[in-house]
């Protein structure tokens, strides 16, 4: 069978990490990684193709250090679905029954998990039953980069990265970026006044992902203050010691250690601090917000979270994400 062949390769299934890199909205194809260099030219658009790694692929000329490793690449041509949307949570969860009406709504009960919560739910249980590695105490199940997704931007955000039935333990983390663009991001159209200094267009050196964008580090609690915090928590397990408890009050339990463990741990703060990564790394990554959220994600892995999720984000205005042109295309598309 095809699953028995696949088991003789080396290393096969025993991956320990995943990054998931999510451009929202769809990059076209034709622009990206499908070109067709010998379609008519109202086919073909402005972008041009080049020859890659791997024999007989070519993809867009505006992607050269990615043609290098494209010998490296599975490209898959034949994905499509029937859904005039951005469909997050379809596409990211596998659900088999889509409504449309399910993008607006993140907690239906008809929604399925996302992917990342679905890896962290396994290694999580696999952990305590000790059947596999788990995830480190001090580090979420799995994180979304650069903050909740759509939260930037002038909409509520969508369904798609929750847990649904798993329960909210198992929701992606959501550090958030605190910082300012550098760059004035392409216009959606001609007509728009707006101008958008977009990180995703450029950020600066000084900016940083955070755990949490409430509140300030002169607003956080001193370490004797937390202590007594925790000493009062103490004070109530006492009391609850021998009651009937419920189930609710374990998960409980659990969310209130794995907050305790990302305060006092320096492992998540340690991988999300991009400045003790070299500014050479830095810059090769890209000095835009895609770029420096994916070496955090590099951290991240290096750190122990088995399953972290990079979105391209709308900023500010929702219709004009990055990877979501209603007008202004080519315009917008070669200053990404």
């Amino acid at each position: 069978s095809e699953t028995a062949a696949r088991s003789d390769i080396p290393g096969f299934g025993r991956a320990k990490s995943c990054i998931l890199l999510f451009p929202y909205g769809s990059p076209p194809q034709h622009e990206t990684f499908d070109p067709k260099p010998e379609a008519p030219v109202e086919i073909r658009g402005e972008m041009g193709a080049i020859p890659t790694a791997a024999p007989g692929i070519s993809i867009c000329d505006h992607l050269p250090r990615v043609a290098q490793v494209m010998d490296r690449v599975t490209v898959v041509r034949s994905v499509t679905h029937p859904y005039p949307l951005h469909c997050v949570c379809y596409s990211a969860s596998g659900i088999p029954d889509y409504d449309v009406s399910l993008e607006t709504r993140p907690r239906d009960v008809r929604q399925w998990p996302f992917l990342g919560s679905v890896v962290g739910y396994a290694r999580e249980t696999q952990g305590r039953s000790g059947q596999g590695p788990g995830v480190p105490a001090d580090m979420p199940n799995n994180i979304g980069l650069p903050w909740l997704l759509n939260s930037k931007s002038d909409i509520v955000p969508l369904a798609g990265p929750y847990a649904a039935f798993l329960g909210q333990h198992y929701d992606p983390f959501w550090p958030t970026y605190s910082g300012v663009g550098t760059r004035v991001g392409p216009k959606l159209a001609d007509a728009q006044v707006k101008s958008v200094l977009d990180p995703y267009a450029g950020c600066a050196p000084e900016g940083r992902f955070v755990l949490s964008d409430s509140g300030s580090p002169a607003d956080a609690p001193t370490p004797d203050r937390l202590n007594q915090r925790r000493r009062l928590l103490d004070q109530f397990d006492d009391v609850r010691r021998g009651l009937d408890l419920d189930s609710r009050l374990g998960t409980y339990d659990r969310h209130r250690q794995k907050a305790w463990s990302l305060l006092t741990s320096d492992r998540l703060r340690g991988a999300l601090d991009l400045a003790r990564e070299p500014a050479t790394v830095r810059e090769r990554y890209g000095m835009t917000l895609f770029g420096q959220s994916c070496l955090a994600a590099r951290r991240l892995v290096e750190a122990g979270c088995p399953f972290i999720t990079v979105f391209w984000d709308a900023y500010e205005i929702f219709a004009d994400c990055a990877w979501d042109t209603h007008a202004n295309h080519f315009p917008d598309r070669k200053s990404t």
